[in-house]
């Protein structure tokens, strides 16, 4: 009798976490999402500058093109490649005025030329010489998804009208 009690709490216990790491990841997935669509409005700079970049993400194979100063920060090529995973019906003049409380940006991804492939790295200061790299490789850019991330997949789905979660694991 005691193991049976110990068994339905321990799968009540499993329940529980499966529940709350469900929430957990839905709640980061919006945060993500309002995070990109206030860095649209307050962080991403006007296109301006005379160095033109092409980026390409995994989300789609449109060459996004975008023109950049060169200055210390490569956080603005960033910051672009992020807004281009909203989806093109969240108008910009909803955007939100602050981002969501308490969520840092988790850049799981990789910005890298295509020949000869070089990454780029997101730097605050020093950024220059990254910027003449881009400049090398004529502005033509990927964005792809770093080893063990999720980013893009969310919008992948939604595009694909699979609403799905694959990451879900079914006990049999």
């Amino acid at each position: 009798m005691d193991a049976q009690k110990q068994a339905a709490e321990l799968e009540r216990l499993k329940s529980e976490r499966a529940a709350k790491d469900a929430s957990d990841k839905e709640q980061r997935i919006r945060n993500r999402k309002q995070w990109r669509r206030y860095a649209r409005k307050h962080l991403l700079p006007h296109s301006a500058g005379p160095l033109r970049v092409a980026l390409r993400t995994p989300l789609n194979a449109d060459r996004n093109v975008r023109n950049f100063e060169a200055g210390p920060s490569t956080l603005p090529l960033f910051v672009y490649a992020e807004t281009l995973l909203i989806p093109a019906a969240d108008d910009p003049a909803d955007d939100p005025d602050s981002p969501p409380a308490g969520y840092e940006p988790e850049w799981d991804f990789k910005i890298v030329t295509t020949y000869p492939r070089k990454e780029i790295t997101r730097v605050e200061t020093g950024g220059e010489e990254i910027w003449d790299v881009v400049k090398g490789a004529g502005g033509a850019l990927f964005a792809e998804k770093a080893e063990g991330s999720v980013w893009g997949e969310a919008e992948t789905r939604e595009l694909n009208g699979d609403d799905s979660d694959e990451d879900e694991v079914v006990d049999e």
